[in-house]
């Protein structure tokens, strides 16, 4: 019996407390996600600064690149966030992608932008 108490002492310790190994795998996935995320949000800001560029609409990007001001008439408007939604052809038809809405989320309101320019 008391061989059983410590095989199954040790299988419950097992299931509870993962091997080491499992911390290593984890980690280097935290890792990846996080150089992504880094990755997309460059995209991301790039993405923004040439659509608006394009339309001439004076904007203020901070050191890293992200647009925190436009200017909308003779205002300068601070950004809270930014949404960017694909606009889709009718399934089945190619390309998929045929532009995007850009909506920027202001203190004084929804700033609007439909532009055919690809995120990439």
């Amino acid at each position: 019996m008391h061989f059983l108490g410590r095989f199954l002492t040790g299988v419950c310790l097992f299931f509870l407390i993962p091997p080491a190994c499992l911390y290593g795998a984890t980690y280097g996935q935290l890792q990846a996600l996080e150089e992504r995320a880094v990755q997309v949000t460059e995209l991301k800001n790039r993405f923004l600064a040439r659509v608006l560029d394009s339309y001439r609409i004076p904007n203020v990007r901070n050191k890293d690149g992200m647009v925190v001001r436009i200017q909308v008439g003779d205002r300068w408007l601070d950004i809270r966030s930014v949404e960017i939604v694909p606009v889709t052809a009718p399934a089945g038809q190619d390309p998929a992608v045929t532009g995007h809405e850009v909506f920027f989320f202001t203190d004084g309101g929804v700033f609007h932008i439909l532009t055919p320019m690809a995120a990439r």
